[in-house]
């Protein structure tokens, strides 16, 4: 009831609201309680009655409003962190379990069952970007490779130099 208040009249005329629905509600328990004993009504009785509520009321009015305003915005809050983590749970279950690799390309079937690159597959159900370099072994590898190329090279020119 108090969010509704604060939602659809604000923080500041929400505590007037509650200030005077107090302030009214002061009066009518003071004529209830003084026509129920058949006293007359006193001029000091009415204003106490009617200042208290004003006086009084306006602090914690204030105060239990901004609580609940907070209470309420907290909850929005974690409702929504909770569906963000829901989600991110739901992303991680589906990169979970047994994963089809080729031995030899190393490419990764997906559940449609088509071959992916190992880099594609992620990238479409991750947010992960790849670099690529070379590991020590591999590099060493490359650079014999190279190295045997560009010899061949050498001994393919000195044969048609010669010819």
């Amino acid at each position: 009831m108090f969010y509704r208040i604060v939602k659809s009249l604000g923080l500041k005329k929400g505590t007037l609201f509650i200030t005077l629905l107090s302030f009214f509600l002061s009066l009518f328990i003071f004529f209830t309680i003084s026509l129920s004993l058949n006293q007359s009504l006193d001029l000091i009785g009415i204003i106490f009655s009617a200042l208290t509520p004003l006086v009084i009321a306006p602090i914690p009015s204030y105060t239990l409003l901004s609580l609940v305003k907070r209470a309420y915005e907290s909850e929005e809050k974690l409702l929504k962190s909770n569906k963000e983590l829901q989600l991110a749970l739901q992303e991680v279950k589906e990169l979970s379990g047994m994963l089809p690799i080729c031995a030899c390309c190393k490419k990764v079937r997906d559940d449609n069952g088509y071959w992916n690159q190992v880099e594609e597959y992620f990238s479409k159900k991750t947010d992960l970007l790849f670099s690529h370099s070379l590991c020590p072994i591999c590099y060493k590898e490359e650079m014999k490779r190279v190295d045997e190329f560009f010899s061949k090279e050498e001994e393919f020119q000195l044969k048609v130099e010669a010819e």
